[in-house]
């Protein structure tokens, strides 16, 4: 939630399904910087909860930029007496003279971190887009990394940001360390001219955690 270019506001749409006949209680934890803000939200038995603006209806937080993380621990459901299960949607939207333009945010994959032990992992994000002129034609792309867990084991690490374009040769790197309980999301330069590339993340750790790197690409006719 937060100011956009061209007079626009950016916001967040949230909705939780309840898959079960007997009330849920969901808690949504806002991280960054090292810290985080608590939210809990109960869904009525075989329903839906949305908000249109979560941020300032559950949270209270007319400007925000952070990682999100959504669970239903067994503490604030102890009447089932299992793992509690829910359905999940997010949309981030732009707000603008000419109407609310979105896109709908898919599961991150993750990098898993073994416990106790230096490991070097990655994963590859497709789609990448990044070329037109701002407010004209094209798109921008930025790179994120969230990190929801601060586990005592936890020590600082490095994410190596490899982008390549359509042809697949590399046409940009970039070592990101990162921190426990954190998120940090950044463009990529401006001088790139990629249509069709990819991003591949390489882990170098030694924790006992989990890192969600991601990509965003967003429509330059956007703010």
């Amino acid at each position: 939630r937060n100011a956009g270019r061209a007079n626009t506001v950016w916001g967040t749409e949230i909705c939780i399904s309840n898959v079960y006949d007997s009330a849920i209680t969901v808690r949504l934890e806002l991280i960054r910087d090292g810290g985080s803000i608590t939210s809990e939200v109960q869904i009525p038995p075989d329903a839906t909860t949305c908000s249109e603006d979560f941020l300032l209806e559950w949270f209270g937080l007319e400007v925000y930029r952070g990682g999100l993380q959504v669970s239903a621990p067994l503490e604030l459901n102890p009447d089932l007496n299992h793992w509690v299960k829910f359905a999940l949607s997010v949309r981030i939207y732009n707000l603008t003279a000419a109407g609310s333009f979105g896109t709908t945010v898919t599961p991150i994959p993750r990098i898993p971190w073994l416990e106790q032990h230096f490991q070097i992992d990655g994963s590859v994000a497709p789609g990448l887009r990044h070329f037109g002129r701002p407010g004209v034609d094209g798109f921008r792309s930025s790179i994120g990394v969230f990190v929801p867990d601060d586990d005592e084991n936890y020590v600082v690490s490095s994410l190596s940001v490899s982008v390549y374009d359509e042809s697949g040769d590399l046409v940009w790197k970039h070592d990101v360390p990162i921190e426990g309980k954190s998120h940090l999301q950044f463009p990529l330069p401006g001088n790139l001219d990629i249509h069709q590339g990819k991003v591949e993340f390489i882990l170098y750790a030694w924790a006992a955690s989990e890192v969600y790197p991601y990509i965003t690409v967003t429509d330059n006719r956007t703010g």
